[in-house]
């Protein structure tokens, strides 16, 4: 158990932020009131935190470049719906890890199965193998 500096209630240590995960170190506030703390400090502090947030942006861009067609929200400007499913909603710009190139418009959803998909590629494709042969197959004759 720990004690918030500021709340003052006794929580157990999950509910702090760790402000040194290799030796183990939390934060003195509770995740709530750090969380308080921290969009306060956004709302006193525009200009900074807009600057931070750009720097920040930037660094990303960097690792993953972007698409110039893309808002700042992470939307695809001209693009209504997920390229896979058709969801309208969360859309996110797809990119092959290996190359970082772009790949299309996808939901949230969508974007982390393919991750998923990309991790077990050749068991998708068995996958895709067997329900197209709709469960014919000589392993049958194992049964």
């Amino acid at each position: 158990m720990k004690t918030c500096k500021a709340c003052g209630l006794s929580k157990p240590e999950d509910d702090f932020y760790f402000a040194d995960k290799k030796r183990g170190y939390r934060f003195g506030k509770c995740k709530p009131c750090h969380k308080s703390k921290s969009r306060q400090w956004q709302v006193d502090n525009p200009e900074r935190f807009k600057f931070l947030t750009a720097r920040y942006q930037q660094k990303l861009k960097g690792l993953h470049p972007v698409d110039p067609n893309i808002t700042r929200s992470g939307n695809w400007i001209g693009a209504s719906a997920c390229m896979l499913c058709g969801h309208p909603d969360n859309l996110c710009w797809d990119h092959n890890h290996a190359n970082g190139k772009g790949r299309g418009i996808l939901c949230h959803g969508c974007n982390v199965g393919m991750a998923d998909i990309e991790k077990n590629l050749d068991w998708y494709a068995r996958a895709v193998r067997y329900i197209k042969t709709d469960g014919e197959s000589e392993n049958k004759k194992l049964l």
